[in-house]
């Protein structure tokens, strides 16, 4: 038997609401043209995705339910609970995302879990960052 090959299906509502042209088949979306090709109001949404993307991926690094197992993270941090974002940048899921820094300081300036410092360069928690500090 060779492997399975299923048809092209309409997308669900989930997949739909990106509007990227393609279609998807066998669990997977198939682009018919690359997303740097998309015009400048698809430009602009995709930013804006890409950009909460960003956030949600590094709340989620410092929510409690991460930071209660990340022993990685929080031996990072120095005695005032900050992470120096190149860590934080360089993990493999924000790096998939985006390598620049500004887009993840810009996507977590807003962030009601994570705080950036002064000069932009380090994270941490936001309030209760003394408890996560080794």
């Amino acid at each position: 038997m060779g492997p399975y090959i299923s048809a092209p299906v309409p997308p669900t509502a989930q997949q739909a609401q990106y509007n990227f042209t393609g279609y998807y088949a066998g669990g997977m979306f198939y682009p018919t043209a690359p997303y740097g090709a998309a015009g400048p109001a698809d430009k602009a949404q995709t930013k804006q995705m890409l950009t909460e993307a960003v956030r949600k991926q590094i709340d989620y690094y410092f929510s409690v339910d991460n930071l209660c197992k990340d022993i990685f993270l929080r031996s990072k941090m120095d005695d005032n609970g900050w992470i120096p974002l190149a860590v934080v940048a360089n993990f493999n899921r924000v790096r998939i995302l985006t390598l620049d820094w500004t887009l993840i300081v810009d996507a977590i300036a807003d962030s009601p879990v994570v705080e950036v410092s002064s000069d932009s360069t380090m994270l941490r928690a936001r309030g209760n960052w003394d408890r996560w500090v080794l």
